[in-house]
């Protein structure tokens, strides 16, 4: 899907700088980071009007105040918004244990299963 190949593009040319430490905020984490979210809700929050949600392994995360001190630019995080970034996060930018540590601050959930009909 042509889509998914330009996040691929910009997420490997944000690559190099993936690395760094965030320079603002702390985002607010709610108690509850194991709250169920489906994926029609994390799908509805695809800009900076809307808040950026992202999945990764199966974890939603807000990084909606993290969009102005992502290292590789807060405008790939919006491309992401709304979807599971998986293998996108682990393979193609290949981030950090530090990012990977970093990204929980930002959860608010894990992904629901969809209602089967």
């Amino acid at each position: 899907d042509e889509a998914v190949e330009a996040l691929r593009r910009d997420a490997a040319s944000a690559a190099g700088h993936a690395h760094a430490a965030p320079g603002g905020g702390e985002a607010a984490r709610p108690a509850d980071a194991a709250r169920p979210i489906p994926m029609s809700e994390v799908a509805r929050h695809d800009s900076e009007e809307s808040g950026v949600w992202l999945v990764i392994d199966g974890k939603v995360y807000d990084v909606t105040p993290w969009l102005q001190d992502h290292p590789g630019g807060g405008q790939i995080l919006v491309r992401c918004g709304g979807r599971d970034v998986t293998k996108l996060f682990f393979e193609t930018t290949k981030h950090s244990s530090f990012a990977i540590s970093e990204a929980a601050k930002y959860q608010i959930g894990v992904v629901a299963p969809e209602p089967r009909l």
